[in-house]
């Protein structure tokens, strides 16, 4: 994100702030998921997607002194999304695939999306281009034990998201079209209530050089699942008889439990990580170096019809800056 600030001070110990920031969201997931079976079969999945999407994100905040010691700070935030590109990829391939013909491949964008299966084109909900369009609440608590030492507390608090759109499938079976419904709930931008903080602290060692460190969490913000109900999921997704609303030689309408659609990537963890900086202060400008590093385990679902595979997550951010003084 990149944008414009300003700040304006009311008071000697009352300050507000406002920015205006750019967004551009990117994802490019290349997947290839392998499953061997007891009876010596297999089945591969082999998933190509890219995303971009672009927005705006306006911040607004205010920052206020009690007293010399303690600094009190709250901002609001929120994602507004004005556009978006996406497209897909799959290729569903078994043991018993002898030709082209025999294996279930299916593309699409934003304005449509097909499978091909022995030759029969099929028709599905078109993908989704955007992400979720949350708000978020931060406020922040520092205290100047000393000249030296300053202690800080940061809680966040970030909105839930959910958007209708009906899902259905277009599909020939046994030579018989049918429009199967899934209801209008979407699973894929669908977003929880997080709730995260954040502790750090920061020592002047020398007049100039300084030390910063910090914990933070970072919990998940998608619907948590754990192994046991995604393998009952599984066992019923792929057992179930959708419900048929009405059906005859020419064409079967059904509904199918929204429930058990699920994306075809969603990760589900929860990391917690900590941060190592230090500062050198220069006669003409602070530099800055920063360690930022997470951590969690859980688990990740690579396609909707078949069972989670566990996750181990890390991240690691090195930051550089050099700030001028006047």
């Amino acid at each position: 994100m990149v944008g414009p600030s300003l700040s304006y001070k009311i008071k000697d110990n009352l300050s507000i702030g406002a920015s205006l920031y750019y967004l551009r969201h990117f994802t490019k997931n290349a997947v290839t998921d392998t499953y061997n079976f007891t009876d010596k079969t297999w089945e591969e999945y082999i998933i190509n997607e890219q995303k971009k999407v672009s927005g705006y994100n306006p911040v607004v905040g205010l920052m206020y002194m009690p007293t010399e010691k303690l600094s009190l700070g709250v901002s609001i935030q929120k994602k507004y999304v004005v556009g978006g590109t996406r497209n897909n990829n799959l290729l569903d391939l078994t043991s018993s695939t002898l030709s082209s013909d025999d294996a279930y491949y299916v593309y699409g964008s934003p304005h449509s999306l097909n499978g091909v299966y022995q030759n029969k084109l099929s028709y599905l909900t078109p993908l989704t281009a955007t992400i979720p369009q949350t708000s978020e609440l931060r406020m922040g608590i520092a205290y100047f034990l000393s000249h030296k030492v300053l202690f800080s507390f940061d809680y966040i608090k970030i909105s839930g998201y959910s958007k209708k759109k009906n899902q259905y499938e277009f599909i020939t079976y046994e030579d018989i079209p049918q429009f199967i419904y899934y209801g209008n709930k979407e699973y894929e931008t669908y977003r929880k209530p997080t709730e995260n903080f954040a502790v750090g602290t920061e020592l002047d060692i020398l007049p100039f050089l300084t030390l910063r460190m910090g914990f933070f969490t970072n919990f998940s913000s998608n619907q948590k699942r754990g192994w046991i109900e995604s393998m009952v999921e599984t066992v019923v997704r792929q057992e179930i008889i959708p419900l048929g609303i009405a059906e005859d030689k020419n064409l079967s309408v059904l509904y199918f439990p929204t429930k058990l659609i699920r994306p075809y990537y969603a990760d589900y963890s929860s990391p917690k990580g900590y941060t190592l900086g230090i500062s050198f202060t220069g006669t003409a400008a602070v530099f800055t170096f920063t360690h930022i590093r997470e951590i969690g385990n859980d688990m990740t679902f690579y396609y909707p019809t078949n069972p989670p595979v566990n996750l181990y997550y890390k991240n690691q951010v090195y930051n550089i800056s050099i700030t001028t003084r006047n």
